[in-house]
């Protein structure tokens, strides 16, 4: 059976956010980072704060929530997860 990898933020990912129309901030209180996001990126992270998900999930919602086309969702989420896994933020859910 073939499953599909979820993603989730880290357990010790402690997130503040501010926002200015399309542009978020976000302070990691853990490693002391602060991150600008664009509109999606934001989305993405403030989606996986709500509970672990799949690439597939995060491109449908994303496709209904910000009128993007479903085909550029899934290649832009595959990025943007793998960003925030390489800066520490997301990480894939072993549960």
């Amino acid at each position: 059976m073939l499953t599909r990898v979820k993603y989730q933020l880290r357990p010790a990912v402690r997130m503040h956010w501010a926002s200015w129309n399309d542009e978020y901030v976000v302070f990691d209180e853990t490693s002391g980072q602060t991150h600008q996001l664009d509109a999606v990126r934001a989305f993405v992270l403030d989606f996986l704060g709500e509970s672990p998900s799949d690439l597939f999930n995060i491109a449908a919602e994303l496709t209904k929530s910000l009128a993007i086309s479903s085909s550029y969702a899934s290649e832009l989420i595959a990025l943007i997860i793998q960003e925030f896994q390489t800066i520490g933020l997301v990480e894939a859910d072993n549960s």
